[in-house]
């Protein structure tokens, strides 16, 4: 089984993927007036696409969905207003191996896929995607990432096990391996993140939970380098939670202090980030539901605010968001739940700050949806009015642009 992550931008301060932006109105309009928010829909293969206003509101991008070439965008990265990024593995993708796992996969499997790799589209000034490209195919990519300078875009292939390194083309969005830079990981790497200051990539290695629960998980940790090559951090790969973890996806706090793993064990760890990129345990919290065999609550992702106060998870296998405070030490305190839509995979928070939006993949014939909240003072999400319709199927990445 194989997990998958996605990574936001940023507005009034740097985000994980785009430079700072300026002109924001309460930190969700763009310069130009307009949020963007982009969805990958899997069963479908397409990419629908958003405008937001500061209050959540919702409207449809002009031709929206936008085809993804028949194959399934299941990781999102975008670079400011100019480029969209989509992970397309090579075998079905994990979210449709997970939704068969828990019966809810029936329909998903039509997309064919011919051959993975990285697509790549431009946005162009209305919001709308032109054609995509797909770079460094055949490969089996189920995780993307972008430096928050915008240089280079790190790739998991999952089938080989490796990241591979890009450096990305300011004019035209192209991609170009880096010195045919690649690195080993463990099993199942499908879960890439990346300090906001740009200094270390996260690898989060699944291992394999269902088929052979010894095949352990981990957590390995690059340097990057400022030719975009990665570099091993001494002690890397790095047993979370004393090797029971079994990552599904990883977040970074602001800060770059604590990095956040949500684990197929139904429970999020919390890791010290050292100044030289070194992973120390700090503490973790079982998710509410969890029972006594792997994948009960079945967290597909986790996320942290932009103010570094508050955790969350998007629950696959209970159907809600897990709400923590963290505390200054890192410490998790439990909050509550609230109910998401049919099988939550990708929970991003708004680089702006006060919402947070949820992908449902929804249970065919059924159409994906995007659950939209608001966060509260005390880090309690409320929901944005009805979910926002994907207009297709197997709704998962998210990523936005402004």
């Amino acid at each position: 089984m194989k997990r998958v992550f996605v990574l936001l931008s940023a507005c009034a301060v740097l985000g994980l993927l785009m430079g700072a932006i300026s002109g924001c109105d309460n930190v969700q309009q763009g310069g130009n007036g307009r949020h963007l928010l982009y969805a990958g829909n899997i069963g479908s293969s397409s990419i629908a696409a958003f405008t937001v206003s500061a209050s959540g509101s919702p409207a449809s991008v002009a031709g929206s969905p936008f085809d993804a070439g028949g194959v399934q965008p299941v990781v999102l990265a975008a670079v400011a207003t100019k480029f969209l990024y989509a992970a397309t593995p090579g075998s079905p993708a994990p979210a449709v191996r997970l939704l068969t796992r828990l019966g809810r996969g029936s329909g998903i499997h039509a997309v064919v896929v011919q051959s993975g790799g990285v697509l790549a589209f431009t946005i162009n000034s209305d919001g709308s995607l032109g054609t995509p490209t797909l770079f460094n195919s055949p490969s089996d990519i189920d995780a993307i990432a972008v430096t928050p300078n915008d240089l280079f875009l790190y790739a998991a292939d999952i089938a080989s096990s490796n990241v591979r390194a890009f450096s990305i083309n300011a004019t035209t969005g192209a991609l170009t391996l880096v010195n045919n830079s690649q690195v080993s990981t463990g099993v199942n790497p499908f879960s890439l993140a990346i300090d906001p200051a740009g200094k270390f990539l996260f690898v989060g290695n699944e291992g394999d939970p269902f088929g052979d629960p010894t095949t352990p998980g981990s957590v390995q940790v690059f340097a990057i380098n400022a030719d975009g090559t990665l570099t091993a951090v001494a002690g890397s790969p790095f047993a979370v939670g004393g090797g029971d973890a079994f990552p599904t996806w990883l977040a970074v706090s602001p800060d770059g202090k604590f990095l956040f793993v949500s684990s197929f064990d139904d429970k999020v760890y919390v890791s010290n980030i050292a100044g030289n990129g070194a992973l120390s345990d700090n503490n973790s919290a079982t998710l509410p539901g969890a029972g006594a065999t792997p994948c009960d609550v079945c967290p597909s992702s986790v996320a942290v605010s932009v103010d570094g106060k508050f955790v969350y998870t998007a629950n696959t296998g209970t159907d809600n968001i897990s709400e923590y405070s963290v505390a200054a030490n890192g410490t998790l305190s439990h909050i509550g739940e609230v109910n998401a839509g049919t099988s939550p995979g990708v929970i991003l928070p708004d680089p702006g700050g006060s919402l947070v939006y949820v992908s449902n993949f929804g249970s065919p014939p059924a159409n994906g949806s995007i659950s939209v909240f608001t966060i509260g003072g005390t880090g309690g999400l409320s929901s944005v009015g009805a979910a926002m319709d994907a207009s297709g199927s197997g709704t998962f990445g998210l990523a936005t642009s402004q």
